[in-house]
């Protein structure tokens, strides 16, 4: 360059590209944390159970008592039985709901009268409801204590007395745990 050469000119100053709102960050981390509680919300939310009944319930022919009997296996004596109407025509609902959410444990596990008891407080059903629950159940506790008494030697080994000793804990009485050891092999 010659000392008489004019410099070139000054670049003229760019105005900086604007992002589109997407792309800034008072966009995105608001997204970003809405969509983490969505997620979070949806994998949690299955807590609960939604109960619906079928206003219109649709009617089928009635099977045969020989298909009936060939499609029902024999009934079981440890579930509960479905209690009397005297006692349930003059139960208060929530005496009516304890005794239903009583017989839906009953049939997936087992319970001594006074851990169902327990489990219905726990649930939130008042003492009185509760009780009235395990008392109007059809149940043979002896059976739940042998049901328990399995439950317990899948999963551990036990002496006979120490498995004894756990179903008394349980609230079953000595001579219901009695029988379910016994009932269960030891």
């Amino acid at each position: 360059m010659s000392p008489t050469a004019t410099p070139p000119p000054p670049a003229e100053p760019r105005e900086p590209a604007k992002k589109p709102i997407w792309k800034k960050k008072r966009f995105i981390i608001p997204a970003v944390i809405v969509a983490f509680f969505i997620i979070v919300s949806s994998c949690t939310g299955g807590n609960r159970q939604a109960t619906t009944v079928d206003p219109n319930p649709t009617s089928t022919a009635a099977p045969t008592p020989a298909e009936t009997q060939a499609q029902q296996p024999a009934p079981v004596e440890t579930q509960a039985q479905q209690p009397t109407n005297e006692a349930t025509d003059t139960a208060t609902a929530a005496q009516r709901n304890a005794l239903r959410r009583a017989e839906s444990y009953l049939q997936s596990q087992a319970f001594s009268r006074t851990g169902l008891i327990k489990q219905l407080e726990f649930e939130q059903f008042a003492t009185e409801d509760a009780t009235w629950a395990a008392d109007h159940v059809t149940v043979d506790w002896k059976e739940q204590a042998a049901k328990k008494a399995e439950s317990y030697l899948e999963s551990q080994g036990f002496s006979r007395q120490r498995l004894i000793d756990q179903l008394i804990f349980e609230g079953f009485s000595p001579e219901e745990a009695e029988h379910g050891v016994t009932a269960a092999g030891l």
